[in-house]
């Protein structure tokens, strides 16, 4: 494949998903200051994986994916140097994100919602929006 196919499906990747894919960082990540590398992380994964992602059927489902081992590879080094800080060295303790299986829900709603019904889930749960601002 070619660098300006490549680029072009980068930038329409991250055009789509850059205020969406921010909000859910920030909703998920331990570490608030963090928001802006855990970005930079995601998307250049993104673009050393472009090749299957043009193949690939759900190209923002991946990115989330992506995103949420990326935020729970992060919380877990800041768990354990807070840890550290506090005097425990030990800690050990597995860190689990029990919104994982959410996301895998939320693309089996896809089939099942109407797409703008769909839109207000992922705003709501995806994306952070509070009722008030989905109202």
């Amino acid at each position: 494949m070619n660098k300006k196919v490549q680029e072009e499906l980068f930038r329409k990747l991250y055009d789509q998903t850059y205020t969406g894919l921010r909000r859910f960082v920030q909703y998920r990540s331990r570490n608030l200051h963090m928001t802006d590398d855990i970005l930079q992380e995601i998307y250049l994964e993104m673009f050393r994986h472009i090749d299957e992602l043009v193949v690939h059927q759900n190209q923002i489902g991946w990115i989330y994916k992506t995103a949420e081992f990326k935020i729970m590879k992060l919380n877990e080094v800041y768990d354990r140097n807070a840890s550290r800080e506090l005097g425990n060295p030990d800690f050990t303790e597995p860190l689990t994100d029990d919104d994982t299986e959410g996301i895998v829900q939320l693309e089996e709603y896809r089939g099942i919602l109407k797409e703008d019904e769909f839109a207000l889930v992922m705003k709501r749960y995806i994306e952070g929006y509070s009722y008030k601002e989905i109202g």
